[in-house]
């Protein structure tokens, strides 16, 4: 929460999409801290609203990564979609079109960028109400594109989205494996605020509170009972998204930190995610917890093991 967080890049994209084997790199480090005023301050790679050149057509690869300590951000640039090539490292079939992300803590995306139009372009915050109790997220700018040079004669844009990922890879078997259990976790909170809970306990690293087997592939269902977002993040291993709120995923690539929608007068938020135990590196014990670092650190983690 004092800022010490920062980017571990692992290369080799370019070995499954040939197309980013050439393309410019940009990082975008999102983190947050709150002025003496009170107001919220976020930067990128530690710079208040850098400039980000690019040229007409040009195609980036940009690593937008929000390494912050507790802020949900929805962003986007107006007028310049991007086009996500990977979600936590894990590559997707295909690009998929975005002209938005939402961005929990430790979440991140790959995606390519093409320059637009010349012209500059805000990238900033969207505003939504992440606590019900408190007023909508006012929009925060982050940083300007500057796009320069004439207008590229040849589609960038259909050249991306026509790249394909010919090995289907881990995505694939965790889709088609057998569900060997469920179970469910929910998230709550008590009403100070001052604790946060998964299945009414604190975390205690003494406690293990679940068992599973190795081999097995399990379906979680996440639910949040309370009026805010949190997060579900798992050390160890992927997991794939199948469900958030009553809308069914199909979704094309792997995460390890999904942001869990709140409660409203509905009824609470909930997440479904298929979770692989399959790898035999990962027998013993760690932990699964909100990414929110205010939130885990009052008690919303649990801990499991993985047996033979």
């Amino acid at each position: 929460m004092a800022g010490m967080s920062g980017a571990l890049v692992v290369d080799g994209s370019e070995q499954l999409l040939p197309l980013l084997a050439e393309m410019p790199e940009r990082f975008f480090l999102i983190k947050h801290a709150r002025a003496p005023d009170g107001t919220e301050l976020v930067s990128i790679n530690g710079q208040l609203n850098p400039l980000v050149e690019t040229r007409s057509g040009e195609m980036q690869l940009w690593r937008i990564a929000n390494i912050g300590a507790s802020s949900f951000y929805k962003i986007g640039i107006s007028g310049m979609p991007l086009y996500i090539v990977a979600t936590d490292g894990h590559m997707l079939s295909c690009p998929r079109k975005a002209a938005e992300l939402f961005l929990g803590p430790g979440e991140r995306v790959d995606a390519i960028a093409i320059g637009p139009p010349a012209g500059t372009y805000p990238l900033k915050t969207i505003p939504f109400r992440n606590e019900a109790w408190r007023a909508e997220e006012p929009s925060i700018p982050m940083a300007v594109v500057r796009s320069t040079g004439p207008a590229s004669t040849t589609s960038a844009e259909a050249a991306v989205l026509a790249q394909r990922l010919h090995d289907g890879g881990w995505i694939e078997e965790v889709r088609q494996a057998d569900i060997a259990q469920h179970r469910t976790l929910l998230y709550s909170r008590t009403p100070d605020r001052t604790a946060f809970l998964i299945d009414g306990k604190l975390t205690d690293e003494a406690r293990t509170d679940q068992t599973v087997r190795l081999g097995d592939t399990e379906e979680w269902t996440v639910v949040n009972t309370d009026q805010q977002y949190h997060s579900f993040h798992i050390h160890q291993t992927a997991f794939l998204v199948t469900q958030v709120g009553s809308d069914t995923r199909h979704d094309d690539s792997l995460r390890d930190t999904f942001s869990v929608p709140p409660a409203t007068h509905e009824g609470p938020g909930l997440i479904k995610v298929k979770i692989p135990f399959t790898d035999p590196e990962i027998v013993g014990r760690f932990v699964y917890h909100c990414h929110a670092v205010d939130h885990e650190d009052k008690g919303m983690m649990g801990v499991i093991e993985v047996r033979e």
